[in-house]
């Protein structure tokens, strides 16, 4: 992932996909993970 967010993709590469793929059907999204205390979310919820 960090070639892909932190280097443009040689041309060669972004010619054959987009032979391979249609890109007016591609949704993008983007994510952001976190670490959350599980537990205590649960009891606030109870609270």
């Amino acid at each position: 992932m960090a070639y892909i967010t932190t280097h443009t993709m040689p041309p060669k590469t972004i010619k054959d996909e987009m032979k391979l793929f249609d890109r007016s059907s591609f949704c993008i999204v983007t994510t952001v993970e976190c670490e959350t205390d599980l537990h205590a979310v649960r009891q606030s919820l109870k609270a």
